[in-house]
Formats: structure tokens, C-alpha cells, sequence
């Protein structure tokens, strides 16, 4: 347990990075959202635009592995992605509860059933056959 704690500590710049980043996004969303209410998908563009920034930036650290690089492209992998991921989240929060245009439930009213007189097949058969005599 020292060990993880002096690990963090040594690396607190990195391990503050993403929380800041975290909370960076979710401004840009909420700015976002203060000005472009009614279109749906706006909303979302910056957390998918971060989604795929991390999925390039895997793609690009993968590939060159064995370069010193590719760990600093990782750990800007790890930035987008949570962001990206807090930033969608975000947007679907906001969407839920702070959009006026929920439909409205309707509520049924209960119709009375009319009576259905029963008619007498015997009757209706003999009404018939004395008009197709006449």
C-alpha cells in the first residue's frame, strides 16, 4: 500500500491531469448545451470527437510500441477517453433532465360499453325469406 501511494505521489501531475480534464469537458458540454438546446445530436459531438481522438491515439501508440513516444501517446489515450467518456455522460444527463419536450402521457378515459340488443335468428331468417318471397 506505501509503494501505490508513493507511486501516486511521485506522479501527482499525471494523476491530476485526468480529473481536469474530466472536468474541462464537462464545461465544453454544458457550454454547449447553454447554447444549442432543441438539436439532439450537438450535444454529443464533443464526447464522440474525444472518443475517436482516443481511439487514433491507441492505434498510433500500438504501432510504434517500442518507441519512447508511444507511452506519452498513452497516457493522452487515457485523457481522451475519460473525458470523452465523462463528456457523453454528461450530455446524456443534460438531455434527460433539462429538456422541456418530454411527451406527455395521456390519460384514457374509461367509455361506458352500450347494450347490444340480442335479435332472434329465427325472426331475422323468416324476415328475410317472406322478402325474397315478395
Amino acid at each position: 500500500m506505501s509503494s501505490i501511494l508513493e507511486m501516486i505521489s511521485n506522479n501527482s501531475d499525471k494523476v491530476l491531469k485526468v480529473p481536469l480534464f474530466c472536468i474541462f469537458s464537462m464545461v465544453i458540454v454544458f457550454i454547449i448545451f447553454k447554447f444549442i438546446k432543441k438539436e439532439g445530436i450537438a450535444k454529443y459531438l464533443f464526447g464522440l470527437a474525444m472518443l475517436a481522438t482516443a481511439l487514433i491515439l491507441l492505434i498510433v501508440a500500438l504501432t510504434n510500441l517500442t518507441n519512447p513516444v508511444a507511452l506519452t501517446t498513452l497516457e493522452f489515450f487515457v485523457l481522451t477517453l475519460a473525458s470523452g467518456v465523462v463528456s457523453l455522460c454528461m450530455a446524456w444527463f443534460l438531455d434527460i433532465f433539462f429538456t422541456k419536450n418530454k411527451p406527455k402521457v395521456k390519460k384514457v378515459k374509461k367509455t361506458k360499453k352500450a347494450k347490444v340488443k340480442k335479435v332472434d335468428k329465427k325472426s331475422t331468417s323468416e324476415k328475410i325469406t317472406n322478402e325474397k318471397r315478395a
